[in-house]
């Protein structure tokens, strides 16, 4: 084993433990029973699995919400999750993950400071107030330097949950324009000044950022982080008598080991979400059913492929999940030995996406190379299909190569930017200081000059 090698072992084996203890002690002082208390020397596969079953067998999972005005819904829990909700409300409407005015909201935020004026804190009410003319803007991304900008100066307030709000809104603002690595910085900042106890406003911060967390570590593909974070989440959500979103949870790490090619991984996981769906769940309809036949595909189970492509089929709603399943059709056609029905729905599936001009997706590439390899052995053209197979392979790994190094240049520069930031911050102290000390001489010798002339006053006096 090399040094760089055996390096970055003891790094992965310190965070895991680290983020372990931190997981077993909010569990304890919560008296809830932590996933990973007595588990703590499992693989990530391993801790997945336990987070799907618990989800399984205690049903944690939300129901659909409608978007009914948002004070029906906050009567019926208790007074802090109401506030909790509302600031989660605050933040969907700014960055579009609902269809609620974001003035709406705020509105309603100030109707419930009035009637609950102990829940006040100015800080956190001048972050929602600031952000609000940049709400009705038509392009957020536009306007994003400016909210990163109107944001930050809160990061300095003397409050931490102040600086943990700005910080939160800054690591959403960070992903909202596909940053994973600034919004994990950000993330990790507002984490670090919560202080060590258990109070209301240290508890909904852990969550969200846990949640934020599990989500940013499933798109970085960092399988130990996510299952960590993510049984994490699930503890805290308990403990603060919050609804689980077990669907949520389970399609973040269905997508990270989907995409490591640990299949059995994901098809134990997407089993446990297909069991557990239905038309009161909060779900994608047929999406789950496309992750079984991608899965089934992979491991050239090609009839059961067939059996849950039909099934999505006939639910999808989605354009981009339809024509997953469609692709991943071909390829099932072909895998069972059906390769003249495969080549006419490969010619028009092709012919379909030439007539709409769309940009074919990495995935959907991937799944029609894979159908014309199996045409080709079909066909008994063993070098073409080889070939295909070999081509498929290569823009996978070359895929892989490329987002992690466009990654690792996007967290470099990020480092620069805070370490660049962090020395303008410093100048602009150390200014400060120096017009301070400036000051305080000439005050010093304008006194001086005083007590002289007032000696010399005196003499002329007498």
């Amino acid at each position: 084993m090399t040094l760089w090698a055996f390096k970055s072992l003891t790094t992965k084996a310190f965070l895991v433990t680290v983020l372990l203890a931190s997981q077993i002690a909010y569990a304890q002082k919560s008296n809830n029973a932590s996933i990973l208390s007595d588990n703590d020397n499992l693989e990530a596969y391993e801790i997945a699995v336990l987070i799907g079953r618990k989800i399984d067998s205690e049903k944690l999972f939300t129901h659909s919400k409608s978007e009914a005005p948002l004070r029906e819904k906050v009567e019926k829990n208790k007074l802090r999750n109401q506030l909790s909700e509302i600031h989660t409300e605050l933040q969907y409407s700014f960055f579009r993950l609902n269809s609620v005015p974001y003035s709406q909201v705020l509105d309603q935020y100030h109707q419930f400071l009035e009637n609950n004026p102990e829940s006040y804190i100015s800080g956190v009410s001048r972050i929602f107030e600031a952000l609000e003319p940049f709400s009705k803007s038509e392009n957020l991304t536009d306007v994003l330097p400016k909210v990163l900008a109107i944001l930050e100066p809160f990061t300095n307030e003397s409050d931490w949950y102040v600086q943990a709000m700005a910080w939160h809104f800054i690591g959403y603002a960070n992903l909202s324009k596909g940053d994973f690595n600034a919004s994990l910085q950000s993330t990790n900042s507002a984490l670090s000044i919560i202080p060590n106890d258990l109070s209301e406003n240290t508890t909904e911060m852990r969550i969200v950022l846990t949640e934020r967390l599990s989500h940013l570590h499933a798109r970085l593909r960092h399988p130990m982080l996510a299952v960590v974070n993510t049984a994490r989440l699930i503890d805290l959500q308990i403990a603060a008598g919050q609804e689980v979103d077990g669907i949520m949870h389970l399609n973040n790490l269905i997508y990270v080991f989907s995409h490591w090619r640990d299949h059995e991984t994901t098809q134990a996981l997407a089993e446990i979400l297909l069991r557990n769906e239905s038309k009161n769940l909060v779900a994608t309809p047929g999406l789950t059913q496309m992750r079984l036949a991608q899965t089934m595909s992979e491991q050239r189970k090609f009839e059961e492929t067939l059996k849950f492509v039909n099934e999505g089929l006939s639910i999808a709603e989605n354009n981009t999940i339809i024509k997953a399943l469609s692709a991943i059709r071909i390829t099932a056609l072909a895998g069972v030995g059906k390769t003249s029905e495969a080549e006419v729905e490969l010619s028009k599936f092709k012919d379909e996406i030439l007539k709409s001009n769309e940009i074919v997706s990495e995935s959907l590439s991937s799944y029609l190379l894979y159908a014309e390899a199996l045409i080709a052995f079909g066909n008994n053209d063993i070098n073409l299909g080889q070939a295909l197979m070999a081509e498929r392979l290569d823009r996978y790994v070359q895929s892989t190569l490329k987002r992690s190094n466009d990654a690792s240049s996007r967290l470099i520069a990020t480092l620069e930017n805070s370490k660049t930031r962090q020395m303008e911050r410093q100048n602009s102290l150390q200014r400060e200081a120096e017009l301070r000390e400036a000051k305080l001489k000439q005050k010093t010798v304008t006194n001086y000059l005083l007590i002289i002339l007032s000696g010399f006053m005196g003499i002329a006096a007498l």
